[in-house]
Order: structure tokens, then C-alpha cells, then sequence
């Protein structure tokens, strides 16, 4: 007979458009998501629900889609049930953001451990043939996806002379002309 605006907010109708029909019908997602079944058996058992994150995409009213998140708790009340609905989308969110966001940085920190390990390596290096070793251990941690290698110019400025690898693409790579390098023909990185 009633109701009230966060009833209508949830369900997506106005409150007169709400009065004389059943919530439970209007309200987006529930029968997909089972919860009249839910509601049943806490009537018929008198075992509570409760569902901290309960989600499921709206169709509301004027047909509009959304992606909702709700804490869902009913119980039962004598031969009936009550249920309290909270909207917590925009919570949860910021949880899902914040935890993007906390593996990224622990993707960064680990990088960085890696890159300062590197460098710690790099400088204790007393042969080109060590800093070759600790390319070919410590680039395939620190370049997971890609394959590379560690050339050196001969004095004639004709050849480039694969010293170290890493990757499977350049496995079979021993010399290249430098013209053959678009980063040495362009005198910059290239990718």
C-alpha cells in the first residue's frame, strides 16, 4: 500500500507506480537471482539469510541496465518474513578499486626489488661475460612477456654481435647488421 523513496530507488519506479503491486515482483533481478525461493524457505525453516554482497544487473522500470550490489538480510517474523536491503554498489567498487590498485603496487614493488637486485648484480660484475649471465638470469623475471638481447658493437661498426638472450624470439639470433636495428637507425628507442 506504501512505498517509501529508497523502495523506490531500488526497484526503479515511482512510489504510486509501486502502490497495489507486489515488491518482490518489481524489484530488478530477483526472480533471475532466485530470491522469492530465498524468502520461501526462510519462512517455511525460520533459518535467517544473509548475503553480504548479493549481485545482479537491474532492469529497472523505464528499462534502463545496472550492474548492482546489495546487502541482503531477511528473517523470520510470526507467519511472515522481514527483509532489510542495502545498496552498497558504489562500496564495493571502491573495494574492487582499491584492490586493483594495491596489485599494482605490489606489482610495482616487486619490480622494483627486481631492478635494484639487477643493478646490485650489474655493479658487483667484474667481466662482460658475468653482466652477460646476469642479463640472461635476471631479464626474463624483470621482461616476462618479451624476448631481448644484449648486442655489442664491433669496433668496425658493421656488425652487432649477440652477447647475451633471453626469450625464445632471439634464440637463434647470433649477428645482425645495425642497420637492421630501427632503434640504431633512428639513434632512439624504438618499439
Amino acid at each position: 500500500t506504501f512505498a517509501n523513496k529508497a523502495a523506490s530507488a531500488i526497484a526503479g519506479y515511482t512510489s504510486s507506480e509501486l502502490e497495489g503491486r507486489r515488491l518482490l515482483e518489481v524489484l530488478p533481478g530477483h526472480e533471475l537471482s532466485g530470491m522469492l525461493d530465498v524468502y520461501k524457505r526462510v519462512v517455511e525453516t525460520g533459518a535467517p539469510y544473509v548475503e553480504p554482497a548479493l549481485e545482479f544487473e537491474d532492469v529497472w522500470g523505464d528499462g534502463r541496465r545496472r550492474r548492482r550490489v546489495f546487502d541482503v538480510r531477511a528473517s523470520k517474523l510470526d507467519d511472515g518474513f522481514v527483509v532489510v536491503t542495502r545498496e552498497i554498489t558504489e562500496q564495493r567498487e571502491q573495494e574492487l578499486e582499491l584492490r586493483r590498485r594495491g596489485a599494482e603496487l605490489e606489482r610495482t614493488s616487486r619490480e622494483a626489488a627486481i631492478i635494484n637486485n639487477f643493478a646490485d648484480l650489474l655493479q658487483g660484475c667484474e667481466t662482460p661475460n658475468e653482466v652477460y649471465d646476469v642479463v640472461e638470469h635476471v631479464c626474463p623475471t624483470l621482461f616476462e612477456r618479451h624476448d631481448g638481447a644484449v648486442s655489442i658493437l664491433g669496433s668496425a661498426r658493421d656488425q652487432l654481435a649477440v652477447q647475451a638472450r633471453f626469450g625464445s624470439g632471439v634464440a637463434d639470433m647470433d649477428e645482425l647488421a645495425p642497420g637492421a636495428c630501427w632503434a640504431l637507425r633512428r639513434g632512439r628507442p624504438h618499439h
